[in-house]
């Protein structure tokens, strides 16, 4: 029989290296049945709770092709953390008869497997609403307290790069920041004031950033200035700049 392999994280907390442990345990997995690996699928940081995931769309596209026989994956969570997705796709590997096979020793091939699959995947579903509340609860702590909630606002200093642990400010930035603000009130638009900066040579907000794709050529765009007024987002929008601290 032909098999395909799923491997996923979720967060950045976990390391690249997380997809190729999963993959060498479902090799493993997969030679002991007897099964010829004929495909690899991954997803790197998304969370199995919704399904726009590339890797797993590829996946699903192979299986209506019928590229394979068997999916083999750690656990049915790194599949699926939604009852709302886990349903209609499960019924669908049924119908194409894809099954599944798990280094944690589920097996969709075996009688009675669809109650304890079922129980697992509910678990797995409660698990990460779990995890999102202790997550907006930390978050929602942490702006009642005036500390950082994650993200960036450029003049100031995150509270994880902070010699003091709290959020500070950056002077240099500081300076250009206020400088903007005074363009604006001064009538030049948020283009000119970019065009303005580019052609002092003065670092736009996310020069520092280690970027690994689109933009890294420390220009500034209008755009990083008006920004948007509905989401806040943009210098003159910001309201961290009125002292606001604003999450979620």
């Amino acid at each position: 029989m032909r098999a395909a392999l799923y491997a996923r994280f979720s967060t950045d907390k976990q390391r690249d290296a997380s997809i190729d442990d999963q993959m060498r345990e479902c090799e493993r997995v997969a030679k002991a049945a007897g099964l010829e690996v004929v495909a690899r699928f991954e997803d790197k940081g998304i969370s199995g709770g919704t399904a726009s995931r590339p890797g797993y769309q590829a996946l699903l596209a192979a299986v209506r092709r019928r590229e394979f026989d068997v999916i083999v994956t750690e656990d049915i969570s790194r599949l699926w953390r939604n009852r709302a997705e886990f349903g209609p796709r499960s019924a669908e590997l049924e119908d194409l008869d894809v099954h599944c096979l798990t280094c944690v020793g589920d097996d969709t091939r075996r009688d009675g497997w669809g109650l304890v699959i079922q129980i697992k995947q509910a678990v797995a579903e409660h698990a990460r609403r779990e995890a999102s509340y202790r997550t907006r609860r930390g978050l929602e702590g942490n702006a009642i307290s005036g500390k950082s909630t994650g993200g960036r606002a450029y003049g100031y200093i995150p509270a994880r790069d902070a010699k003091s642990g709290q959020i500070e400010i950056d002077e240099g930035q500081a300076a250009t920041v206020r400088r903007i603000f005074e363009l604006y009130a001064d009538g030049i638009s948020p283009r000119s004031i970019a065009a303005k900066l580019n052609a002092e040579g003065v670092p736009s907000p996310g020069a520092a950033w280690q970027r690994t794709e689109r933009r890294r050529d420390r220009k500034w765009l209008a755009s990083a200035i008006h920004g948007d007024v509905n989401r806040g987002t943009g210098i003159l929008n910001n309201r961290r700049y009125l002292g606001v601290l604003a999450w979620g």
